[in-house]
């Protein structure tokens, strides 16, 4: 195979490699002329390659017409070249999804099959073997072709090797797809596999047909029959009797009516066997009819029996993975069991094996679920933090899969009972404490999803988790420094000043000891949590302690957009004009060092939208607030306001509201009512605020090309709910408005850019 990779990219007729052809020329008829001057090539790396370029035109040009050309070529070629073209062709036919899924495009099925079927009656078994793999791949041009149907069965008796194991391909591909053809050959599958001569890694291979011998009632009947009678013949320990066990759960799982009598088998197979490999045989053949036949009868009192009394631990994992999958549909029955929660309790504090405290708490977890009783809570809660402080430790011998299944677990227990979760995270950050590596990483993971159904319940660790933050062990780890941080600025509120100093001694030590990337890090999900202040100390300390330019502007763009927000968050004057104007200032500035630290290779197209988004939102705010001071000005309450006033007033706040997001004025009311339409006026401009606020996080979360869109949707609810406003307090606005200032956090997608900075 090594010339044809040599010569592969040799110009074609055109003077281009054919890949290139393939790639940039617009008319598929060029190209499929050139690709069929290269197959009939006497270079062999061209046709090496053409067949290739074949799979990339029928990509890239999904068309009936295009993909049947590309077949008629391909079938033409393949009944008059050598072997090694023909098994590139199959290769190619078999292992390319696109041309897998553009197969059905096919025109002239007749005369594809036809092509390919010719290779059949050659003498040469290597050539016949790759035919029947090109018919393996595509069964469904062969489905209703007896000719074909014929030639595969007879390939079945060939003394050649490979082309007998072709033939058992094919069969298996074509039962899947085509009735007749299935029963054709169910007979004579029979007959090899009852065969004395037949070897046994071929009778495995027949079996596995029966499989997909279902698509008649009378053709589900006689292969369950053959592999019972396989079974009745066949000793326990032969391969044979596991593979026929798992050939008739498939087969029941898909011809409905016989699962119950299938369950029945595989329950008699674990109870009566005692071979160690058909009760593992069974169990997970019953585990997989659970999952598909949930409707069936399973014996639950002989599968918690056989988790209790069973020595293997394997069989014990099993029951209880059978016992976990049932108890999605079945738990009821399963909840009202008297010796369930001993039993799993029994096997959770087994030292044997951390998997099966996995598969039982799972288990309880879905009891939980449905009912939260606190005796089976308690229970629980027991078996998690046992599990915690076991399994995550340097002598703990459990995989990384299954610590990562069982924190899931723990983050479905704090889920269903809120109440269990300051335990939980007591039991994480204890252990966290004592634990290093990949471990301290997945609970670190797992403490932040556990903190997002109770904030409270961390504030007691707080100053534990400052302290675990500066720890050398946990520092030469940034992910667990992010996690870590990223659980406390979730605990904390921004007016919390013990957790807050906390947090920035931690980051004042890691700035002290050199660790700037980690103190970005913690920068940065302060900014995303709303703790600007931090943020802002981080910053610029780091602004001045790096060597691009170009990172000197994005950290300075963010020390500019947190001075803003920490404006905002200043209780005293938020909302004021002084506040608004100095913010508006603060987010020109940051745009305008934006666009400064552009580069070729950074465009930071999302940040400046959304930084305009932000300066447009807090301009809008200033421009009503100065709306509002003039409507003050003229009076004590709206009663004052004269009615020479009341258009020029009424045309500035109904601007606003459009400016904000579109939106449409309303009929100005009666003159009569003229105070009651301008405190109408104040207030949907203040809704409209409101929406513009909200489009601007959609922006944030679904980036900028849907913030038109959002500010269009939001300014037509502003629109319906604003006509339905009563009259109230003009006050209210101007307090409505002093709330808005206040950005909740930085969108995370701001931070992200191409490389680090």
């Amino acid at each position: 195979c090594a010339g044809p990779q040599v010569m592969m990219g040799e110009e074609g007729g055109g003077g281009a490699p054919l890949w290139a052809v393939v790639s940039s020329a617009p008319d598929p008829a060029r190209i499929i002329a050139e690709l069929d001057k290269a197959l009939r090539s006497a270079n062999i790396g061209q046709q090496y390659e053409a067949v290739i370029c074949f799979g990339k035109l029928m990509q890239r040009f999904r068309d009936a017409v295009v993909v049947n050309s590309a077949f008629m070529k391909l079938s033409d070629v393949y009944r008059s070249t050598n072997n090694f073209v023909r098994y590139c062709i199959a290769q190619q036919v078999a292992g390319s999804k696109h041309v897998q899924r553009v197969q059905q495009l096919v025109l002239n099925v007749d005369e594809v099959v036809k092509r390919f079927h010719s290779v059949l009656l050659s003498n040469d078994p290597v050539a016949r073997a790759i035919t029947l793999r090109v018919f393996a791949a595509v069964p469904n041009l062969v489905k209703d072709k007896l000719q074909v149907h014929h030639a595969i069965r007879n390939s079945l008796d060939s003394n050649h090797e490979l082309e007998a194991s072709a033939a058992v391909v094919a069969i298996d591909k074509l039962c899947a797809v085509s009735a007749v053809f299935a029963e054709s050959v169910i007979d004579r599958l029979a007959q090899l596999i009852q065969g004395m001569e037949t070897p046994l890694p071929l009778k495995i291979k027949l079996v596995r047909i029966f499989q997909h011998m279902h698509h008649s009632a009378m053709l589900t009947t006689r292969a369950h029959e053959i592999c019972e009678s396989l079974l009745r013949g066949s000793p326990t320990t032969s391969p044979v009797f596991i593979t026929t066990i798992h050939t008739l759960t498939r087969l029941s799982s898909v011809s409905l009516i016989s699962a119950p009598s299938q369950v029945e088998l595989l329950f008699g197979a674990l109870v009566k066997d005692p071979r160690l490999g058909v009760k593992l045989a069974a169990l997970k053949n019953l585990n997989y009819l659970a999952k598909v036949t949930p409707h069936s009868s399973f014996n639950v009192d002989g599968l918690i029996e056989v988790a209790a009394s069973a020595e293997n631990v394997a069989v014990q994992e099993q029951a209880i993975g059978v016992l976990t999958t049932l108890s999605k549909t079945h738990y009821q029955h399963l909840l009202k069991h008297p010796q369930l929660a001993s039993v799993c309790e029994q096997l959770m504090y087994s030292p044997a094996s951390g998997e099966l405290l996995h598969r039982c708490v799972k288990l309880l977890i879905n009891f939980v679920s449905h009912d939260a009783a606190d005796e089976l809570v308690q229970q629980l809660l027991c078996a998690v933090c046992w599990g915690i402080a076991t399994r995550f430790t340097e002598q703990g011998r459990s995989t990384s899969d299954q610590d990562e299944q069982f924190l899931r677990c723990t983050v479905r227990l704090c889920k269903a009972c809120p109440q269990a979760t300051a335990r939980v995270v007591s039991s994480i950050v204890t252990t966290l404490q004592r634990t290093k590596g990949r471990q301290a990483e997945q609970l670190s993971r797992g403490l932040v999803c556990v903190v997002m159904h109770d904030r409270q319940c961390l504030r007691p660790h707080l100053s534990a988790l400052s302290a675990l933050v500066t720890d050398p062990a946990v520092v030469s780890c940034p992910i667990i420094v992010r996690n870590l941080c990223g659980a406390m600025l979730r605990a904390m509120d921004t007016s919390d000043a013990g957790a807050e100093a906390n947090l920035r001694r931690s980051a004042a030590q890691l700035l002290r000891g050199g660790h700037r990337w980690l103190c970005y890090l913690i920068a940065r999900e302060a900014a995303c949590r709303g703790c600007h202040g931090i943020a802002l100390e981080i910053f610029t300390h780091l602004k001045d302690c790096v060597e691009s330019e170009e990172v000197y502007h994005w950290l300075s763009v963010l020390e500019l957009v947190s001075r803003a927000e920490v404006l905002a968050q200043d209780a005293r004057r938020a909302g004021t004009a002084e506040t608004l104007s100095a913010m508006v200032c603060f987010y020109h500035r940051a745009r305008t060092v934006l666009m400064a630290a552009c580069s070729s290779s950074r465009k930071f197209q999302l940040q400046q939208d959304l930084l305009q988004l932000r300066t447009d939102f807090l301009q809008t705010l200033l421009t009503v607030k100065y709306r509002l001071g003039e409507l003050s000005s003229l009076g004590s309450g709206p009663e004052c306001v004269p009615a020479e006033q009341g258009p020029p007033l009424q045309r500035g706040f109904c601007e606003v509201a459009l400016r904000c997001a579109e939106l449409r004025r309303h009929a100005a009311a009666a003159a009569a009512h003229a105070a009651g339409a301008y405190e109408e006026a104040c207030q949907a401009a203040a809704l409209a605020l409101a929406a513009c606020f909200g489009a601007c996080q959609v922006a944030a979360a679904v980036g900028t090309t849907a913030a038109a869109t959002a500010l269009h949707r939001a300014a037509t609810e502003v629109s319906r709910r604003a006509a339905e406003l009563s009259v109230g307090q003009w006050a209210a606005a101007d307090a409505l408005l002093s709330s808005l200032v206040v950005a909740a956090t930085l969108p995370v997608d701001f931070f992200r850019i191409e490389t680090a900075p």
